[in-house]
């Protein structure tokens, strides 16, 4: 496959060639192969996705359909939303699995490999003229000084000189192709200019690049010069400490509990140790040529042999990615791994120490690091005994047995220690933790525990579903804790027992925020909450196992800084409920609350806080909201509606709400709605709110549609000029006229007649139905009942006149089916223009109403089916 650089010009000469009658064939290979798969691809077309597709659209039409069972029963809001986001998540996820399918699909298509290479590793290093010059020499340095060539992926990417070579030398080849051609073809394209000398203007510039001191040996030599170069020795952590355990070798053979065999004579501790180090440039290529050390701040060496440097670290542990032990490995490329053994004495005193580096070919050339790698020697001491003590821990609760044991061992003198914890003890152990069994009178429940944490000297109890009692709960196991020193003086066993017992629950749980108003030196008191409803996200098995063990409850109450508030106390129902209680000395304000409690299960903290807030005001009130005033939290306002007088849409604010307030006898209320722009749109008078029109612009048309819209308004209570509470609010007008004109299923006696006799008309609103808000009962066209049928007079009702000031100058018709042979006047008297002959079938004619109105618009389509007149 050759690479393709023709340029602009070369293409064209191809081109011209294909027109005087000359075949030349391009690099096509891969493109049919491309072109092949795609055709079995789309042959195939990937049946899952199909089937994926066409499992998430049955799934949103029957969500859709359930919407819309939902809206027309009236279900709760919540309901509906719920719906709806369910059915935007199967849309979502809909576009994506198609968004998916065509990239998928892009990749295969006919020229993308080509589009691909023609962006590839060269590009850059060659001019876009390829014929005008076509070699740039100082491309490919360029290309490495822009980029600092510290990367090793950069140098990784330059194509070897025999690569480069050989796609040259093939495009040479190609237009030598392309200059017979072209002479074979010559009498045809006379007016061509010869293309001998740009060949021949190529050979000389390939060997410029590719001579013996041509500009790629010179890239070549900076590469390899660089790949020999340390600028920079660091550390990423900025202490590095190092831990030399020697052991002594093992006296007898010892089988661990795992089965491992440790022959005789093995030493289990060399007193090994390894660290992270950044080497500048990170693409260096480490050879037994550099020579690295460790000195201390006289830049002696010390007896700490550098065993090797190489590429990669492997973190461990994410909490403390610098330690080289855990269980999962995350290999880290931009960090190598120092490996050093300690040959000295145990006792010898160092200090801190840097990495030396000596370069390749100069003993006086080197690079130091700072001297932060503390070095710690020890000796192993021989474990005598092992204790661990009986605990009750929660099932799916990791219980790490290795922190609870107590050690003991005897140092190089013999002299036994007093028991040490784990974090002492670790680093003389085997493994560096203990090992688990069950006893074997209870291997029956071995299938429920995690045996790999047993083997780390851990316990893992798995928990069912929340509302089944776990086969576990309540019981007592025997368990044995094995650990052996790194001498191998012997295992020692520890015999403990383990409680185990179902978590309550282990999510921190919120309580909605609570206020407290300061009216009094004392008791002021908030709302009283009960744990039944702050603990509903527990099922009733957990809450009822937490209302049975929750004991000593603590409550702590804090500042925005942080700082505990005595001011503030909790007062707690027992495991019922509690309330807060504050004193005058409690300052405005936000404050955290945190509820603990004990399990007396265990005797310690349980597992979760019940966290919240609580805003204390003072002096100040909350009012209530009325019944039937709010939806949400919004205050609707649907109008005053009188039958013989004009639509009132306005409501007195004082009404919405309910003030109690202890100590205030007459407080008063004052209203301000929060935008200005609305002056003369919506009206405040003393505490009345009135609907005037809506936002207009100069002309008067309207520009913003009042109704629907959350406006927000100010609420100021006072108690004479004191203020006691500031407050917005939203507020809402309702539309009183429905969105809505529908048919009213009036029969109308539009026909055809064939023979032409007989031209039919029809008074258009006599059909209207359209509705007012107050009740489905308030039609505003007159319907009159006869037998089995209705009938209209196609008039606006007395309410409809009187309330809302409407008369049949707001109505609009407008024919929405084209080529119809219906006609209406401005009197919407609509008429059929009859179709003669026997070729008229029916036909259904589809009008638009417009009703226009004080509060904006109501819309709706009638169909007019005309059929052939009806011989008797």
């Amino acid at each position: 496959m050759k690479r393709k650089w023709l340029n602009v010009r070369t293409m064209a000469f191809v081109l011209l060639l294909g027109a005087a009658g000359s075949t030349f064939v391009g690099c096509k290979d891969y493109d049919d192969d491309i072109k092949d798969l795609q055709e079995q691809i789309d042959a195939n077309k990937s049946a899952a996705t199909t089937e994926l597709n066409k499992a998430i659209s049955e799934q949103i039409s029957a969500l859709e359909t359930k919407l819309n069972t939902a809206i027309a029963e009236k279900a709760d809001q919540s309901v509906i939303d719920g719906i709806q986001a369910d059915i935007n998540t199967l849309k979502t996820l809909e576009s994506r699995v198609k968004d998916l399918e065509d990239a998928a699909s892009s990749y295969l298509k006919e020229g993308a490999l080509d589009d691909y290479l023609k962006k590839g590793a060269l590009d850059g290093y060659v001019t876009e003229d390829a014929l005008d010059g076509l070699l740039n020499e100082d491309a490919l340095a360029q290309y490495l000084k822009d980029h600092n060539y510290l990367q090793e992926g950069d140098i990784d990417g330059i194509p070897t000189e025999e690569i480069i070579r050989g796609w040259l030398l093939e495009e040479l080849t190609e237009l030598e192709e392309l200059v017979a051609a072209y002479n074979k073809n010559k009498e045809n394209l006379d007016k061509l200019p010869s293309l001998v000398s740009d060949v021949n203007q190529l050979k000389q510039d390939l060997e410029k690049l590719l001579g013996e001191n041509g500009a790629l040996k010179e890239l070549q030599d900076k590469i390899t010069a660089f790949e020999n170069t340390i600028t920079d020795i660091t550390f990423p952590n900025l202490s590095t400490d190092l831990t030399f355990m020697r052991s002594t070798p093992l006296e007898k053979e010892i089988v661990w509990i795992d089965g491992t065999v440790l022959k005789a004579g093995v030493v289990l501790s060399d007193a090994k140790a390894e660290f992270p180090v950044i080497l500048n440039p990170s693409s260096v290529k480490l050879t037994d040529k550099f020579v690295f050390t460790l000195v201390d701040a006289t830049g002696k060496n010390v007896p700490v042999k550098v065993v090797s440097v190489n590429k990669e670290w492997e973190i461990k542990d994410m909490n403390d990615p610098f330690a080289s032990r855990s269980t999962e490995t995350v290999v880290n490329n931009d960090i190598y791994t120092a490996t050093v053994r300690y040959e000295g004495k145990t006792d010898m005193k160092m200090g801190n120490l840097a990495l030396k580096v000596v370069l390749p070919g100069d003993d006086q050339n080197f690079v130091l690091s700072n001297y932060a790698i503390n070095p710690i020697i020890g000796i192993a001491k021989d474990l005598t005994k092992v204790t661990v003590a009986t605990k009750t821990v929660y099932l799916g609760v990791e219980y790490d047995v290795n922190e609870i044991a107590m050690f003991t061992f005897k140092d190089e003198k013999g002299q036994v220690l007093f028991p040490v914890d784990f974090a002492k003890a670790a680093a003389n152990l085997y493994t560096g933790k203990g090992y688990i069994k069950i006893h074997k009178d209870d291997e029956k429940y071995l299938k429920y525990l995690d045996e790999e944490a047993l083997k780390e000297g851990k316990i893992l109890a798995s928990e069912t579903q929340t509302d089944v009692e776990f086969e576990l709960d309540g019981v007592t196991l025997n368990f044995e804790y094995y650990a052996m020193d790194l001498n191998g003086s012997g295992i020692r066993k520890a015999d403990f027992k383990v409680k185990f017992i179902t978590k309550m629950y282990d999510k921190d749980v919120a309580f909605k925020n609570l206020t407290i108003k300061i009216l009094a030196e004392t008791e002021n008191v908030s709302e009283e909450l009960k744990f039944k409803d702050i603990l509903s996200d527990l099922s009733t098995k957990q809450f009822d196992r937490w209302k049975e063990n929750a004991e000593n409850f603590k409550c702590v109450i804090t500042n925005a800084e942080g700082e505990k508030v005595d001011a503030i106390k909790a007062e707690f129902s027992g495991t019922d409920g509690f309330k807060l209680k504050a004193t005058s000395k409690a300052e405005a304000g936000n404050y955290s609350v945190t509820i603990t409690f004990e399990d007396k299960r265990t005797g310690e903290e349980g597992l979760f806080k019940i966290t919240g807030n609580v805003t204390v005001v003072a002096p100040s009130i909350d009012p209530d909201l009325s019944l039937g005033y709010w939806d949400k939290d919004v205050l609707t306002i649907p109008g005053v509606f009188n039958k013989d007088k004009k639509f009132d849409l306005s409501v007195d604010l004082k009404n919405a709400f309910v003030i109690n307030i202890e100590g205030v006898s007459d407080p008063k209320m004052e209203f301000k709605l929060n935008r200005e722009d609305l002056a003369g749109c919506i009206d405040i008078e003393g505490s009345k709110v009135t609907w005037v029109k809506n936002l207009e612009d100069e002309e008067g048309n309207v520009t913003e549609n009042l109704f629907g819209k959350e406006l927000e308004f100010t609420v100021v209570i006072k108690n004479g000029e004191l203020k006691l509470a500031e407050k917005t609010y939203k507020l809402k007008f309702i539309n009183p006229l429905a969105e809505v004109v529908t048919w009213n299923n009036v029969k109308h006696t539009l026909a055809n007649d064939k023979d032409g006799q007989i031209v039919s008309s029809f008074d258009l609103y006599r059909l209207l139905s359209f509705k007012d808000t107050q009740s489905t009962e308030h039609e505003l066209f007159n319907i009159t009942s006869k037998g089995t049928t209705l009938d209209s007079d196609g008039n606006f009702t007395t309410i409809g006149t009187t309330c809302y000031e409407l008369n049949k100058n707001n109505v609009k018709f407008e024919i929405l089916t084209p080529k119809s042979n219906l006609s209406i006047d401005e009197n919407g008297l609509a008429t059929w223009e009859n179709v003669p002959g026997a070729a008229f079938v029916g036909a259904t004619v589809d009008v638009k109403v417009t009703i226009t109105h004080n509060y904006g618009t109501s819309t709706g389509t009638i169909s007019l089916k005309i059929n052939e007149k009806v011989t008797k």
